[in-house]
């Protein structure tokens, strides 16, 4: 039995001589296609998602260029609201010095006014006794 199935073997195995060729099935061959095809488009698919994660990337450094300018912006205008405030402090310290000084001014004034209104009563007075 063992003779008979070696001689059977032997003559349905052939060696392939010509390396230039391959022989495969139709179906084999349609599945190669398809991955080829497949491999293909992956690629062009992968190169397209490259370039959106390239074009995402760009974005949202722009966006975070435009958060720090307003962030910037906005540590600039409370800095401008404290020198403001600051500005409203010196000037009612002003206002509040050159108050008191009016108020000195016109006690002086009534001061003054009392002494020249008695000093000409005073000098009346000496004329008429005189």
């Amino acid at each position: 039995m063992i003779l008979i199935s070696i001689l059977l073997l032997s003559w349905t195995v052939s060696s392939q001589t010509d390396t230039n060729k391959v022989c495969l099935s139709h179906n084999i061959a349609l599945k190669i296609a398809a991955d080829l095809v497949s491999g293909d488009s992956a690629k062009a698919e992968l190169q397209n998602l490259k370039h959106v994660y390239s074009l995402t990337q760009l974005r949202e450094s722009k966006k975070d260029s435009i958060i720090l300018q307003h962030e910037m912006k906005s540590i600039l205008c409370i800095k401008q609201v404290d020198l403001q405030k600051d500005k409203v402090i010196i000037f009612q310290s002003v206002v509040d010095d050159l108050q008191k000084e009016n108020r000195r001014l016109k006690n002086g004034i009534k001061i003054l006014g009392i002494s020249v209104g008695v000093t000409t009563l005073a000098a009346l007075f000496l004329v008429i006794i005189n």
